[in-house]
């Protein structure tokens, strides 16, 4: 496969110290840039080859365990892609690739003590990296574009995602702010909420329309209707959006942002207003 990284990705670890890393790393940075001849199907091969009991010995490295080996992917994995902007093709081929690791024939595989899944339709290990890599992200726009990733995901039914996005927009219009330009929710997170509602906003008004998760909610909120999504909760954060009070501390990128979103969540309150949804 072509050592090429058009996009110019960082490893964020180092280099050389495992061959096997370094070997998924080319892997992913061919395959990702939208001009890439690689297809999905391709990379996922490759990658698959790299798994312990499928590749062949390499001078010099042991044969680490399975879950190991997926642990360590999926940490490089979600490295690589939250240097990907969420609004870009790149982002829909991560997602792409994951559809076809799901796609590639399964096997049963042992992992730590006796619990067992299937490689890869399980995709074992996959959501608890993601959820340690944006732990451990401090920076918005890496952070933006994970909770991307895991919205192109959650649209696509890979890997769930609607209890953190409920979290999120919790945390963002459910809680009473300081100030108006609250730093903790107007900079941390309603720029992350943002990025749920503009990117699955079909996917949130189906959860509601389904009244999804009706055990989940947090235990600060000044919403008063019933747990987990409903229509009236999806209405209560746009009329929260819609105040003034909730938007003058943004940043311009973010601003034009919201534009965008309540162009999309008052299109669906019309379309069930007038029955089409």
């Amino acid at each position: 496969m072509s050592q090429s990284n058009l996009l110019n990705l960082q490893m964020e670890g180092t280099p050389g110290s495992w061959i096997v890393e370094d070997m998924l790393f080319d892997i992913l940075t061919a395959y990702l840039p939208i001009v890439s001849p690689v297809t999905a199907l391709e990379a996922a091969q490759e990658i698959d080859k790299l798994f312990p009991s499928h590749r062949a010995e390499i001078a010099g490295e042991e044969r680490e365990s399975p879950g190991s080996f997926l642990a360590e992917f999926w940490d490089l994995f979600f490295r690589v892609t939250s240097q990907i902007s969420y609004a870009t093709d790149g982002m829909d081929r991560a997602v792409q690739l994951i559809q076809a690791l799901h796609g590639l024939p399964s096997e049963t595989i042992q992992l730590q003590g006796d619990r067992s899944a299937e490689l890869w339709s399980d995709l074992p290990y996959m959501s608890m990296a993601w959820s340690e890599r944006f732990n451990q992200t401090t920076e918005l726009k890496k952070q933006r574009n994970l909770i991307g990733l895991r919205a192109l995901m959650m649209n696509e039914d890979i890997g769930g995602g609607h209890a953190r996005a409920l979290r999120s927009l919790q945390n963002s219009f459910e809680c009473e702010l300081d100030s108006p330009d609250d730093p903790v929710v107007m900079q941390g997170h309603l720029p992350i909420a943002l990025v749920w509602l503009e990117v699955s906003t079909l996917k949130l008004w189906q959860c509601c329309k389904e009244e999804a998760l009706q055990q989940e909610d947090s235990a600060i909120t000044i919403w008063e209707g019933k747990k987990g999504f409903s229509t009236a909760r999806f209405q209560f954060w746009l009329d929260r959006l819609i105040q003034k009070e909730m938007r003058q501390g943004l940043d311009e990128v973010y601003a034009e942002q919201v534009e965008r979103v309540l162009r999309n969540m008052t299109k669906i309150m019309g379309d069930k207003a007038a029955g089409a949804i």
